[in-house]
């Protein structure tokens, strides 16, 4: 007794999402952490971890949906008011949080199918409509 606790084998889920969303939800909050012009962007492109690319539906009309739904859970991460535990009917019909999340292209790079599932990360750009483009990357998200 005393030498392996499972208690340590868990990880802490920061947000209501799908466990695999975490990571392209922090790194979109870390690329434009600086800068929050969400009307200037054209393209968020995320490249997930395999599992990621099943949850394409680029939005949602409905709470329980929504939280397996990549596009919805990034773009739900970008606008001040948005958090990804606030998947209510309010939020999820938010106008603005929907024409981010169609603004979102998934694509798995074979860097994070590599890495999978020993790290479940992802990368994401934010082109803006001037041509800046932003970006960042997250080899494990938070709470993991």
């Amino acid at each position: 007794m005393g030498k392996e606790f499972e208690i340590l084998k868990v990880y802490v889920k920061l947000y209501a999402a799908c466990r695999h969303a975490i990571a392209p939800i922090d790194a979109v909050f870390e690329a434009l952490k600086a800068k929050r012009e969400l009307e200037e962007i054209t393209k968020i492109s995320v490249e997930p971890t395999p599992c990621g690319p099943t949850c394409r539906d680029k939005g949602s009309d409905h709470p329980s949906a929504a939280p397996l739904q990549y596009p919805f859970s990034v773009a739900m991460r970008l606008p001040e008011r948005g958090r990804p535990n606030q998947y209510c009917e309010e939020v999820v019909r938010d106008r603005s949080i929907q024409a981010l999340a169609r603004k979102v292209e998934m694509a798995v790079s074979d860097k994070w199918e590599t890495a999978y599932p020993r790290k479940r990360g992802a990368t994401v750009t934010v082109q803006h409509r001037s041509g800046n483009k932003l970006g960042s990357e997250v080899e494990s998200p938070k709470g993991t």
